[in-house]
């Protein structure tokens, strides 16, 4: 499958809300977008974690797999949300074109809220080629005191993989 399709970039627009709990879930989407390290912790539980799909890598990607601990593998399978949020801003400075995340639907009743977002940039690559990533994301946050204290990310991690020149 060719996954190297460009879409237009859409303009911003405000995100459909409903329910309870949006308003961390967004200020956890601005977090991402920002690469805010501390707005991420300030948004999130001491001890939250962050799964993401590690693609190709089934065992890393099981949701019950232990908390990484080697800061080289902190974007996929289970980390702290602490330990990924250090790494956002290396990674967000790979992307020379600019990136941004696009929250456009969040719904939630106050313990778990959905987040659809989209993304958008340009990214070098290692070998010095550029690659457009686009993806789209569901987010669902667990919610505890008003905080995050659990993420599952779904994105297309092959596309992901492909623009950062990652094997599978």
């Amino acid at each position: 499958v060719d996954r190297r399709g460009v879409a237009p970039e859409t303009s911003p627009a405000p995100a459909e809300t409903v329910g309870q709990g949006v308003e961390v879930a967004l200020a956890f989407a601005a977090a991402i977008d920002q690469a805010d390290t501390a707005a991420m912790e300030a948004v999130s539980t001491s001890d939250a974690v962050w799964w993401a799909d590690a693609g190709h890598n089934r065992p890393r990607g099981d949701r019950s797999a232990p908390i990484e601990t080697d800061p080289r593998k902190f974007l996929v399978g289970n980390a702290l949300i602490r330990d990924r949020a250090a790494v956002l801003p290396q990674l967000r400075g790979t992307f020379t074109g600019g990136w941004s995340l696009r929250p456009w639907r969040v719904f939630g009743d106050g313990s778990s809220v959905a987040l659809e977002a989209e993304s958008n940039g340009t990214r070098i690559r290692k070998d010095g080629s550029s690659r457009t990533y686009q993806n789209r994301y569901c987010f669902i946050l667990e919610l505890s005191g008003g905080k995050v204290s659990k993420v599952r990310e779904y994105c297309d991690t092959l596309h992901a993989f492909d623009v950062f020149g990652i094997a599978p």
